[in-house]
């Protein structure tokens, strides 16, 4: 507190001295952080957080103990190499799949324009960027220096512009546009630091609490997120954690580095990581066959999507568990469940979609499937093809969400992910009281487990409670 109160006094002194030093920028508030920039740097230590590894069963648990449904892994398992579920069979004799799309748009050629960039299978026009700034050597004056000039440099603002309305013209929320700019970088500079001081000022500009520090030959994008994320440096700056944001083939820094104490007098707000609606992303399309009882169905997901999904930062469950389902894998999902669902109760319903879940989707811990923790997104769970316990409760959410209404909670014990569902009348079973309402264990994982069945552990142990995007 005595420290922050020292910045604040310093910076209200700096306000105060400042006269027309700097009238050529855009804004007053250019020359007040700019001044503060210039003698406000300081050494800061360096932290991980890594992502909670829960002791999970190597095979699923059944209830009695039997062989849970596992199966043998293919060969490999991630988006680009994962081809022998990309060609199912069809659903019944001489019946053909539609075919997978592979229209890609072609780069533009607009006057203007600097050419193509392929964001997840979206082309997206650049436009020309004229005497763009960069830095030669790395110091805290060369980065005062691109400061300046890239607030006097008219293209800059046209160039960071278009790339946002790109973005918003896809949905991407605020990570999608922090990862469209870091590619868009490339296109504009041959060197790193260039790319990161590009990045940083444009997402600043933007109203986005991004910093920029450095060692003593790279220049390293601090970002706040607003959540924890894993697996990832980061540094306090004023109690508040900002994340060393590494770029595509950007080594992390190996000591602690420099950044500034100055606060950017505009209003910024962290870089969210909540999904609300999914980016529209369009391309190829991947066919997952699945089986329950009697039924088939091929599941239809959009490959760009899961590569967007691929790359986002480690984060916490609730991102996970808020984020929704594509419309495209849920509509192919209705035509499995919807006749089956139909004229059921409540508890009918929800027995049916526990039971698809625990027995369909083959189950595998991460540190075999990925080789480490790693949570997914519903979709995610519905392409990869093995899913562990957090994966598979994500995924019911989102199923007892579109096909009973039901409210949900995510129970997240010491070793394991569970869910409760509140009904609207009374049952009998294993329940989590919250907010005085009762959420009956519909535990996806306990493969044979029913309604209001939880594993004995669960029993002796209060779970943190991830709320849904659900009303609860």
């Amino acid at each position: 507190d005595d420290q922050k109160q020292k910045n604040d006094k310093e910076f209200n002194e700096f306000q105060n001295k400042i006269t027309n030093d700097f009238s050529g920028f855009q804004s007053k508030n250019d020359s007040i952080f700019l001044r503060f920039l210039e003698t406000s740097w300081k050494e800061f230590k360096l932290f991980r957080e890594e992502i909670k590894v829960r002791v999970k069963p190597v095979e699923q648990p059944m209830v009695g103990g039997l062989k849970g449904n596992t199966e043998e892994p293919p060969v490999k398992n991630n988006i680009q190499e994962n081809k022998q579920f990309n060609q199912p069979e069809p659903e019944q004799p001489g019946e053909t799949l539609p075919e997978e799309s592979t229209e890609t748009a072609k780069p533009g050629e607009k006057a203007g324009y600097s050419g193509g960039l392929n964001f997840f299978g979206q082309q997206v026009e650049l436009p020309a960027g004229n005497d763009l700034p960069s830095v030669r050597t790395i110091s805290n004056a060369e980065i005062v220096n691109y400061y300046k000039s890239y607030t006097l440099n008219k293209s800059m603002a046209n160039t960071a512009g278009e790339i946002a309305k790109f973005a918003k013209d896809i949905l991407l929320n605020d990570w999608g546009c922090l990862y469209l700019l870091i590619l868009a970088s490339e296109k504009y500079y041959p060197e790193m630091n260039s790319r990161v001081l590009f990045v940083w000022m444009t997402m600043l500009k933007h109203g986005f609490d991004v910093r920029i520090a450095h060692d003593a030959s790279t220049v390293f994008l601090l970002v706040n997120f607003g959540n924890r994320i894993f697996n990832k440096l980061y540094v306090n700056i004023s109690n508040q954690r900002y994340y060393v944001y590494t770029f595509p083939r950007q080594p992390e820094p190996m000591t602690d580095i420099n950044s500034y104490e100055a606060v950017y007098p505009k209003l910024v707000k962290p870089v969210s990581l909540v999904i609300d609606q999914l980016p529209g992303l369009t391309g190829q399309t991947f066919y997952r066959k699945l089986i329950f009882t009697h039924d088939t169905v091929f599941l239809s997901i959009t490959l760009p999507l899961i590569e967007f999904m691929n790359a986002y930062p480690d984060c916490e469950l609730p991102v996970y568990f808020n984020a929704p389902a594509s419309d495209k894998a849920m509509k192919s999902m209705d035509k499995l469940l919807l006749p089956t669902l139909t004229g059921k109760s409540e508890t009918e319903k929800v027995a049916i979609i526990l039971s698809l879940v625990q027995k369909s989707m083959p189950y595998k811990i991460d540190e075999a499937q990925f080789g480490k923790e790693n949570y997914l997104f519903a979709d995610e769970t519905l392409y990869y093809p093995f899913s562990d316990c957090e994966d598979r409760v994500i995924l019911l959410s989102k199923l007892i969400e579109r096909y009973t209404g039901l409210s949900s909670i995510g129970l997240d014990y010491s070793e394991h992910v569970s869910l409760g569902i509140k009904f609207t009348k009374p049952i009998q079973g294993d329940f989590v009281d919250f907010k005085g309402e009762k959420y009956y264990i519909c535990d996806p994982t306990y493969i044979g487990a029913k309604i209001g069945m939880a594993m004995d552990f669960m029993k002796n142990e209060n779970p943190e409670i991830i709320q849904t995007s659900q009303k609860n």
